[in-house]
């Protein structure tokens, strides 16, 4: 398979080979003058004002203790970047798809092409056509050059799986998986580039709650207390362990974020989220078994509370994570105010998304004052009229229906999907993100009426 225009080879025992690489990054803010290609550009040259970063080694290998993260080298790391949204797992509300937003999930994208009759070779293409273009190495070039040394991406379970039974892509041969093809592809680039990857998964088998960002809406069975909810727990422990298990060596993977927003409106399951705690230890022990080193992260929503001190499960080596859509500063003082709170549990903390809703300096502060890593909200959107949550938006892009549109049409649409093609960078928010991403920290404070 061909990923970004580049024969997918994997990067294990790159390391040596890398090490001493500078990279030049290209100066971020402007539009490309003719689009984007399959990720076939080479690095660009150097922004002047920032020093080129060298390539990601097994020194640079995280962990997490004493309530921060530090490289191998014993210096601390703040994660500071950026999400790949709507790459791996699509969202109607931000991708181009001519269907209601929120309403809509990954699941019923793959299932509509499904009941017309598409063969799964046709289905797989049209989803590699779709990501070859999403993400790009140039678009990976525009995140370095802001300084960032962090993604996010979020996947689905659909990506490695072909159905609900934990049906293998390529069976045994994990090589031939298109979902780890796509993430080996995405490590190798970004190790390059001395970013760190954050594999999370925003789609889990049998979905972790019912919100339509984890691939389908009001269908969680994850957490039920039936034979299906124990089969997909079982699922999920299994691909996790499949994960570790192919990228316990790569420096570049920052951390396994196990469930993105798990039971996202279900109140009456949370009971003090003694059942999410549960399926996380599981987890976590399978992980641990073939994979000792890696730090992994795990959610707690919406607030870091939402998370049990991990000595209680004895758990270590952990980045705790929660996301912000708060935007007042009194809330964002508040999540902070908890953090700092369960200093004694020495967890360091990712806010893995949020938006700065206005105040961007203030929430950026913060974070950067008090050691926080943070993912923002997300690099690309297409569709969407929103300011301020995309680094590069294009509200006008082309849709596809993918329960009436022709095969050919789709095709056309999905494989042009490049930001270099019509979508405009955010230069307010791409010069703002880049100031906070070395480290600065601002005198500043909220002006109160």
């Amino acid at each position: 398979m061909m990923i970004g225009g580049t024969t997918l080879f994997g990067w294990r025992g790159m390391a040596a080979f890398a090490m001493g690489i500078m990279m030049c990054l290209a100066v971020t803010g402007c539009q490309d003058q003719a689009g984007d290609t399959r990720g076939s550009s080479p690095v660009s040259s150097p922004d002047a004002s920032r020093p080129a970063r060298a390539a990601l080694t097994e020194e640079d290998f995280l962990e997490g203790k004493d309530g921060k993260l530090f490289s191998r080298r014993g210096e601390p790391v703040v994660l500071r970047g950026t999400n790949l949204g709507g790459w791996l797992i699509q969202e109607a509300w931000m991708c181009p798809l001519a269907k209601p937003d929120k309403a809509w999930g990954n699941w019923d994208t793959l299932h509509a092409l499904e009941h017309r009759g598409f063969t799964e070779e046709q289905i797989l293409r049209l989803f590699e056509a779709y990501q070859d273009n999403w993400i790009t190495e140039k678009d990976l070039d525009r995140i370095a050059s802001m300084g960032m040394n962090c993604v996010r991406v979020p996947f689905w379970y659909r990506n490695f799986q072909k159905d609900d039974n934990g049906t293998w892509y390529g069976g045994e041969n994990m090589d031939e998986n298109p979902g780890f093809q796509r993430l080996d592809w995405l490590v190798e680039q970004c190790a390059k580039r001395g970013m760190y990857v954050i594999p999370d998964m925003h789609g889990a088998p049998g979905f972790q709650s019912d919100d339509h960002g984890s691939g389908r809406v009001g269908a969680s069975e994850l957490f039920e207390d039936t034979e299906s909810g124990e089969k997909y727990r079982l699922l999920t422990i299994e691909l996790w362990t499949r994960i570790a298990e192919r990228y316990k060596n790569e420096a570049a993977v920052a951390a396994y974020d196990l469930l993105n927003e798990p039971m996202n409106g279900f109140d009456a399951l949370r009971k003090s989220d003694i059942k999410l705690w549960k399926l996380y230890d599981r987890i976590i022990r399978s992980i641990r078994k073939v994979d000792p080193e890696h730090v992994i992260s795990v959610e707690g929503v919406w607030e870091i509370n939402n998370l049990p001190d991990p000595r209680s499960f004895v758990w270590t080596n952990m980045l705790y994570q929660t996301h912000n859509y708060n935007w007042k500063a009194e809330e964002v003082d508040q999540k902070i105010r908890d953090i700092g709170d369960r200093a004694d549990w020495e967890v360091p903390v990712l806010v893995g998304e949020f938006q700065g809703g206005g105040i961007w300096d203030y929430v950026l502060s913060a974070y950067n004052r008090e050691g926080i890593s943070w993912t923002t909200w997300t690099y690309k959107g297409a569709k969407s009229t929103l300011s301020d949550w995309f680094l590069y938006r294009n509200p006008s892009a082309e849709t596809v229906d993918p329960e009436t549109d022709s095969y050919d049409r789709m095709m056309e649409v999905w494989s042009s999907v490049q930001t270099g093609n019509g979508f405009t960078p955010d230069t307010d928010l791409i010069e703002k993100l880049t100031e906070y991403t070395d480290g600065h920290v601002k005198n500043f404070r909220l002006q109160q009426n």
